[in-house]
């Protein structure tokens, strides 16, 4: 935010981000089994959704 006053910008980071921990919760949900996984993956959908009703 320091060279853009827009909030798109915090958007495309923040989704940047959410998308690797997406992937990184899938491989651990579905390889090593982590009961946590599940929960962490509906949390981040949820943020994207929100994402777009904003």
């Amino acid at each position: 935010m320091a060279l853009h006053d827009e909030f798109r910008y915090v958007i495309d980071n923040y989704g940047a981000t959410l998308t690797v921990i997406l992937f990184v919760q899938l491989y651990q949900g579905v390889g090593r089994q982590a009961s946590s996984a599940g929960w962490i993956i509906a949390d981040i959908l949820v943020s994207f959704f929100e994402v777009l009703v904003q």
